[in-house]
């Protein structure tokens, strides 16, 4: 990384942040209008809602699901992914009067603009709090050094990745991932094949005509609060259907409001009026049968599938949750469950860089310092160290601690945020970054001189670079003025801000994840005729056939046996374009039940026919 040529740029910084302290100090808060340009609602606010939930938060330590559940009830504002949510979750402010105080001392950097969804940051602001998967929440030195996570795909990589590099051996996994196309549902086990209390739940929109995930601005972050496992017969029978109810952040709250600005605050309007709906963390979302939820069954939440699940492992190896939040019921019917086909390895080409960068670096970094009289423990901070500088006399200006992380980091970063200890931030500093080559940008950060001095503990500073620089990163530096050294500073943070997808769930910006029915599904009509694979199969009593149209017409679905006689017609009618199915109960046309054996489904439509076997298992 190439040397800072930094005197004469900290003169000027100075100098800017000396004119600003000629400012007369105010300490009111700055006054809100609704609505308003720029970073406003915040808690003193008129848009402000208070939603209620815990702030601060006390996390319950070892329990994920424990710690959501003091989140519940916290809501967004009549801006667009604010309020609460927006303070608490993705700037993990402690309180709201730190975010008052933050909002005053470091208006350009504190707030984006424009919001985006939070319902990804929500998990990762939970597993930090209660110290899951380990300490330090989803931070960790072989492929992702910070717990702050952002997007869908990047949690879902990050479990995706924790597998695959316990495969090598590497080290101990913090987590794995399980596909929905690999749930089984017939040798069920929480965590192991199919998901678990406190375990992460991606959804994503799923084309069924081409098989193929639609990426993750069409995609929602959830986790699982409890579980109910319906068994046949008894505590140890085949698993017949299982329900989940969900934590989240970002979802669509049931009181519906909108900005008044002629009122100046959020204004009720008619609950069936769906021009703005406030968002919230909740735990009311209940999806029924999630087997028919996945790619293996034919069920939808809204345009939605489970896409799969997170599991947090302990440092044995052993799944992490609590089997209270399990409830068994006993049923006395069997209906057969989707057959599992293995595991889903489209969209693995990012894993397969982060496998690489942690194959190069084997988890480590390299801290260096230009003053003997700073010290760093030798990596980032949050990794069990802290960076001090130290009041005193320095005789290189600035002083600064650089980070190389041995290879360019596969994600693209697009800021940093820096955790201050006992509220004491410099009120001018600067952050370098560069990639691989080394050519460094820099961003220097002001502090407002008259805002209220900060509350003794630990102040998360968001750093952006311009979007324009948004890169790979391997190099990182922070710097502060010599002559500012007249107090201790203390880092006890460092994350980097990775840029990992679409932002998420903002339904055309203006909508937020509702809840839908099961049952609702798009209507996505095929190119040609199309057959899709019978569940299950083998079968025994019953099987599910489904087939999808590319047009309105007629369509025959019959059922015949090896010889080609025809046994008995499912479908003969007209049908709309899209998806069906129909349920083959192993009956002749004359209600007989046929023998164990092969048969075949032939569908026809038009000049096309499709044909598929199927096996009856008595």
């Amino acid at each position: 990384m190439k040397a800072a040529s930094a005197t004469g740029t900290w003169v000027r910084c100075l100098g800017a942040w000396l004119l600003l302290f000629s400012v007369p100090a105010s300490a009111d808060y700055p006054v809100c209008t609704c609505p308003a340009p720029g970073p406003v609602d915040l808690p003193n606010c008129t848009c402000y809602v208070d939603g209620g939930g815990d702030w601060p938060l006390v996390p319950v330590v070892g329990d994920i699901v424990a710690t959501a559940l003091r989140t519940v009830g916290a809501k967004s504002s009549c801006f667009r992914h604010r309020g609460q949510p927006y303070w608490q979750v993705q700037q993990q402010i402690s309180s709201p009067a730190l975010a008052r105080l933050l909002q005053q001392l470091y208006p350009s950097v504190t707030v984006e603009s424009p919001a985006e969804a939070w319902c990804t940051e929500t998990i990762a602001y939970w597993a930090n709090a209660s110290n899951l998967p380990y300490p330090g929440g989803y931070a960790t030195l072989w492929h992702h050094t910070s717990s702050y996570v952002k997007y869908t795909t990047e949690l879902r990589e990050w479990f995706q990745t924790e597998e695959a590099l316990a495969g090598f051996q590497l080290f101990t996994a913090r987590g794995r991932w399980i596909d929905g196309s690999e749930l089984d549902q017939a040798d069920f086990e929480p965590g192991i094949n199919g998901p678990c209390p406190g375990a992460y739940q991606q959804l994503e929109g799923w084309n069924d005509s081409t098989l193929t995930w639609l990426g993750s601005g069409n995609a929602h972050s959830q986790l699982v609060d409890s579980m109910i496992v319906y068994r046949f017969e008894n505590t140890a029978g085949n698993v017949v259907r299982i329900d989940l109810t969900m934590v989240e952040g970002n979802s669509g709250s049931e009181t519906i409001e909108e900005c008044d600005p002629d009122l100046g605050k959020p204004r009720r309007i008619a609950a069936d009026d769906t021009t703005f709906s406030q968002s919230r963390i909740s735990n009311d979302h209940r999806y029924t049968d999630i087997g028919s939820l996945t790619t293996l069954g034919s069920n939808w939440i809204g345009a939605k599938k489970i896409r799969g699940w997170g599991i947090h492992l302990k440092s044995n190896g052993a799944v992490d949750y609590d089997p209270d939040r399990i409830r068994t019921v006993i049923v006395p019917l069997f209906f057969p469950t989707p057959i599992p086909v293995g595991a889903d390895t489209s969209g693995f080409f990012r894993v397969s860089k982060l496998l690489n960068f942690a194959h190069t670096t084997h988890g480590q970094v390299t801290v260096t310092t230009n003053s003997s009289l700073v010290s760093t423990g030798g990596t980032i901070p949050g990794a069990g160290a802290t960076w001090v500088f130290p009041a005193g006399s320095y005789p290189v200006n600035p002083v600064f601690v650089n980070v190389d992380l041995r290879a360019e980091h596969p994600y693209p970063v697009r800021g940093v945020v820096i955790q201050w200890k006992n509220g004491k931030v410099p009120p001018v500093f600067e952050v370098w970054w560069a990639n691989g080559s080394g050519q460094p940008h820099v961003r220097t950060v002001f502090a407002t001189p008259s805002a209220p001095a900060l509350p003794a503990e630990v102040v998360p500073v968001p750093v952006a670079f311009p979007a324009t620089l948004t890169m790979p990163i391997r190099y990182a530096r922070l710097g502060i003025p010599a002559t500012l050294l007249t107090q201790t500073y203390e880092v006890v943070g460092w994350h980097f801000d990775y840029a990992v997808g679409d932002p998420e769930d903002h339904n055309d910006v203006f909508r937020d994840e509702q809840t839908i029915p099961t049952d609702a599904r798009p209507v996505l009509a095929p190119a040609v005729l199309v057959l899709r694979s019978a569940m299950p199969n083998p079968f025994n009593p019953s099987v599910t056939i489904r087939f999808a149209l590319p047009r309105r017409g007629r369509a025959r679905l019959v059922v015949h046996d090896v010889r080609g006689r025809v046994v008995t017609t499912l479908v003969d009618a007209l049908r709309d374009a899209g998806e069906h199915r129909s349920v083959w109960d192993g009956l002749d046309v004359h209600g007989k039940k046929l023998a164990s054996g092969v048969y075949f489904a032939r569908l026809t439509f038009d000049d096309e026919m499709r044909t598929q076997k199927l096996v009856l298992l008595r």
